[in-house]
């Protein structure tokens, strides 16, 4: 293929799936219209791309981990998204956020279509965010959420993310009072809600990037935010997990620990405590937790708890301690090679990159199992975002 048709293809793949992901936005944004011809379409579109891109690179081995982090991600979202059976509302609003981030990787472009696709994508997440506004002004409730502050949480959150991104890069003086907007929108949500798991992930995002930061206004931003949220985090009643049952349970035993995930920890460590060495270093097996917890939980088997809202001894007591090191070391090395990228270009996009990752593993490291649906493919969806800025930028040095 020579080079002009090369960029032809190149060109024609990326707006086909840029319309395909303002489609998909929409539609699963507004909760109307057929969202599965343009899934497929995006699809469609970064295989291609990749494909493409693996035979005219010569980094061959990054290449092809990259090939198949994006169609994985994808071909997970199809099923996420076409399992409705539980709480198809609130999937519907968390791969509306998902389709909306991404459309973030484009923001880049140097062509006029990059300066109208931002302004689309400010304007869907400024339209959602009032929506939301709305409803709990109007309904005491949030859409699509079931009135799970935590999901709800983990949503603002997002936008709270995106918001400062348009701050720090904002290009017209509209930009910045939307992004005002957006900011202070969102922290208002975010107190009326008081998840701590919530607060926790953005407090998570914010030490990560007063890490990664070198700049004297935005410490002074950050650290004010960090009070903040610090703040808000203090007034949080603990003992109130959002489920009346468990509430009665933990009053009702007068337990020395009040929070529900603190009472499933020490029940775990417990529980991993009386495992054997080869389980130690090997673990039980994919489902040995949901399996064998029931006997070790404080909670006498009223309430089945079958994972143990923490990774880590999520990851121990299935997969053992090799398992654990392995997945904590490629955490931690995907966050280093972000922050070391940010470092010797300065680019907020890394930043945000960070903040994202952050965020959305605290909040599945708390709220959801390692394997779940709710989990994983929007943990993979945002690591494939961290993975394709490095890649993207590595590209763009050759």
């Amino acid at each position: 293929m020579t080079n002009l048709n090369a960029e032809y293809f190149f060109q024609t793949l990326r707006y086909a799936a840029i319309t395909s992901l303002l489609g998909l936005a929409l539609c699963l944004a507004l909760g109307v219209g057929p969202y599965k011809p343009f899934l497929a379409l995006v699809e469609i579109c970064f295989l291609l791309y990749f494909l493409h891109a693996l035979f005219a690179k010569k980094s061959i081995p990054i290449l092809i981990l990259y090939v198949l982090v994006i169609p994985i991600i994808f071909f997970g979202l199809h099923y996420f998204v076409s399992d409705t059976h539980h709480h198809k509302e609130s999937e519907r609003n968390l791969v509306a956020f998902m389709a909306i981030a991404g459309l973030i990787p484009f923001l880049n472009l140097s062509a006029h279509l990059g300066a109208i696709l931002r302004q689309i994508i400010l304007f869907l997440i400024m339209s959602i965010s009032l929506m939301q506004s709305f409803a709990i002004i109007v309904f005491k409730s949030p859409f699509g959420f079931f009135n799970n502050p935590h999901l709800a949480c983990l949503f603002v959150i997002m936008v709270i993310i995106l918001g400062v991104y348009y701050f720090l890069t904002n290009s017209k003086k509209h930009e910045i009072y939307v992004a005002y907007f957006l900011i202070l929108n969102s922290l208002i949500l975010l107190f009326y809600f008081s998840s701590w798991v919530g607060l926790c992930s953005l407090l998570g995002s914010v030490i990560i990037m007063i890490i990664s930061k070198s700049n004297r206004n935005f410490y002074i931003v950050t650290w004010c935010l960090l009070v903040f949220l610090i703040g808000v985090l203090l007034s949080v009643d603990f003992s109130r997990s959002g489920n009346a049952e468990i509430e009665n349970i933990v009053n009702s035993n007068s337990f020395s620990i009040t929070d529900e995930r603190l009472i499933i920890w020490k029940d775990s460590w417990q529980m991993q405590l009386e495992s054997s060495r080869e389980n130690w270093f090997f673990g039980h097996g994919f489902g040995g937790f949901r399996k064998n917890f029931s006997d070790h939980s404080s909670f006498n088997n009223t309430i089945s708890f079958v994972f143990p809202h923490n990774f880590i001894l999520e990851i121990l007591y299935n997969n053992g301690i090799l398992a654990l090191l392995i997945f904590l070391t490629g955490f931690i090395h995907l966050i280093l090679k972000l922050q070391k990228k940010y470092r010797s270009s300065q680019d907020i996009i890394f930043l945000l990159a960070i903040a994202l990752l952050v965020s959305v593993f605290i909040f599945g490291f708390l709220t959801l199992p390692l394997l779940s649906k709710y989990n994983s493919y929007s943990l993979a969806f945002v690591t494939g975002f961290c993975v394709w800025v490095i890649m993207r930028r590595v590209h763009a040095n050759e």
